[in-house]
């Protein structure tokens, strides 16, 4: 039977005025009618509206029932059709299936119990059908997210242990071993280590992100500041970036995965910090964090390189780089979108090359 809580939306079509009657009469408890006296005026209704089923009679003026399926299946190929007849034409049905791709036929004059019957099992077919596209949509994305994972993984593991056996060769074969080179070189490696514990660790980020459950705790702003300074502090003494975090009403009771929250700020932090300029002589990462109405607002704003206006779409896609300058994986503003999504929430982004970026997460309070 059909989904109690949502009415099925029927198209009936039918040049004879009393069969629109009598139709609607009969099923009006049941169904969301819309009735219809002519091809022509059927197809208008359809442009505004959505339907789940059609129910058209076959001899009409103008355009036969299937001359009609067949002219709207372009435009409007997921309802389903049926065609109501009051003889017994096998070509006329044939052509229906051929042409209009119709679901079943109905003769006249038909009874309450068949066109039930007709219309649940239509129904049926109808939500079968797109709970199938929608599956094979997810598998397709699926299927080109893992071709874009594979690549990914190849190419962002190769390069840094690369980096780190040409280190080590270097090392090994140079006849001048000078504390200075062995120096070079060992930054060289520790460099190449980094990203690829940056790369493993947004990888698990990514999958835990899909699989996992939310747990929900009240959150401590303070609390969370202190552990972004702990973080990140060695990072901004070594490059000279003042990190400033300021938090508001952080009396303000708040509830979400902390744990997630924690991944959404540190990659944005993280972000900041990397896409600095060389050339800016008073670098800055700024953050903010309040309560407002139930809701956490977190404000990340940078003077960095910034973000150009034709990538600024692009930046949350999986394995999208805005930039070569600085080495990344791909991984991190996709799995901040991704969090973010999880949690209820929506995030932005303001940016201008050679100026800086500002992202601002609105997160709701669960």
């Amino acid at each position: 039977m059909s989904n109690p809580l949502k009415k099925i939306r029927i198209l009936f079509v039918d040049d004879e005025i009393n069969n629109l009657h009598a139709f609607k009469a009969a099923f009006r408890f049941d169904y969301d009618i819309t009735v219809a006296q002519s091809a022509s005026e059927a197809e208008t209704w359809l442009e505004q509206n959505e339907v789940d089923l059609i129910l058209c009679d076959q001899r009409m003026p103008g355009k036969t029932g299937v001359e009609f399926f067949s002219s709207i299946l372009k435009k409007h190929p997921k309802p389903i059709r049926i065609l109501v007849t009051g003889y017994t034409d096998i070509e006329s049905v044939i052509k229906a299936i051929n042409l209009g791709h119709v679901f079943r036929y109905i003769n006249k004059p038909w009874n309450e119990a068949e066109i039930r019957s007709s219309i649940e099992e239509a129904y049926r077919y109808y939500t079968q059908s797109h709970q199938l596209e929608s599956k094979v949509t997810e598998l397709t994305r699926a299927y080109n997210a893992l071709d874009g994972f594979a690549y990914s993984v190849s190419h962002d593991l190769k390069g840094p242990l690369m980096s780190i056996m040409g280190a080590i060769n270097i090392v090994n074969n140079s006849p001048d071993k000078n504390q200075k080179n062995v120096s070079l070189m060992l930054e060289l490696i520790e460099k190449a280590a980094v990203h690829l514990n940056e790369f493993i660790e947004n990888m698990h980020v990514y999958y835990r992100n899909n699989r996992g459950e939310l747990k929900i705790e009240p959150v401590n702003l303070e609390d969370l500041k202190s552990e972004l300074l702990s973080i990140h502090g060695i990072t901004c003494h070594q490059q000279n970036i003042s990190l400033t975090i300021n938090c508001e009403n952080t009396t303000e009771f708040f509830r979400t995965d902390v744990t997630k929250l924690k991944v959404v700020i540190n990659n944005l932090v993280s972000n900041a910090l990397k896409y600095q300029r060389a050339g800016e002589v008073n670098k800055y990462v700024d953050v903010q964090m309040r309560v407002i109405d139930e809701n956490l607002i977190i404000h990340v704003k940078d003077n960095g390189m910034g973000i150009p206006d034709e990538y600024l779409q692009n930046i949350f896609e999986l394995f999208f780089r805005a930039t070569t300058e600085v080495s990344g994986s791909g991984f991190g503003l996709y799995n901040v979108k991704e969090i973010v999504t999880t949690l209820g929430g929506k995030i932005n982004v303001e940016s201008k090359l050679n100026s800086g970026s500002t992202f601002t997460v609105n997160l709701p309070c669960k």
